[in-house]
């Protein structure tokens, strides 16, 4: 795995702002593993970014971090709302309705007698 050299301007960047970054991150996703995914992913950017015309590192960084944060949220909200597979609804639909005279059977065997 490659490091980052310490002379490098992001190293001083990740020593100064990653964990207000993280911070950041969880408040918006609310799971620290992909709070760190995402800073991860910025400070990768800010590696292939001209880091000599950033003027504010952690401005840019903080811009970086919260539209990683909200295309993260909007692609998760996408994955969830996609019913792709309607298998588990046709067979709630499909099961069998109980019979009202059997449910009041049941019941009366479940309730406790209300004798002594």
């Amino acid at each position: 795995m490659r490091t980052m050299r310490e002379d490098h301007p992001a190293s001083a960047a990740w020593r100064v702002h990653h964990a207000y970054l993280v911070d950041l991150a969880f408040r918006m996703l609310g799971d620290l593993a992909r709070a760190e995914d995402v800073v991860q992913e910025a400070f990768s950017r800010l590696i292939r970014a001209k880091t000599d015309e950033i003027e504010d590192q952690r401005g840019w960084l903080v811009v970086v971090t919260s539209r990683l944060c909200l295309d993260e949220i909007k692609s998760a909200r996408a994955r969830h709302e996609r019913a792709e597979d309607t298998t588990d609804m046709d067979r709630l639909n499909a099961a069998p309705s109980v019979d009202p005279a059997d449910r009041i059977t049941l019941d009366d065997n479940l309730s406790p007698d209300p004798q002594p």
